[in-house]
């Protein structure tokens, strides 16, 4: 059985000042967002901490490879 799609998250890359990082490529907009979904499999269900979470991750994009290291702060 494969992953069922339940959510998404936002991760927003700034810049060291906190403004958008406009580095980003794109035809319409300057794509300075990355999505992330998340998927489960067979009947996973979340703790109650975890319901408490917002959807969007925002970090200093210190490179172009470089990933969140964690979603909470």
């Amino acid at each position: 059985m494969g992953f069922r799609h339940v959510s998404n998250v936002v991760w927003a890359k700034r810049r060291k000042d906190g403004g958008p990082d406009g580095r980003g490529v794109g035809f319409y907009f300057r794509n300075v967002t990355e999505l992330i979904l998340l998927g489960v499999r067979g009947s996973t269900r979340t703790l109650p901490a975890a319901r408490s979470q917002v959807n969007m991750i925002e970090t200093p994009n210190a490179s172009t490879h470089a990933n969140p290291t964690s979603s909470t702060s």
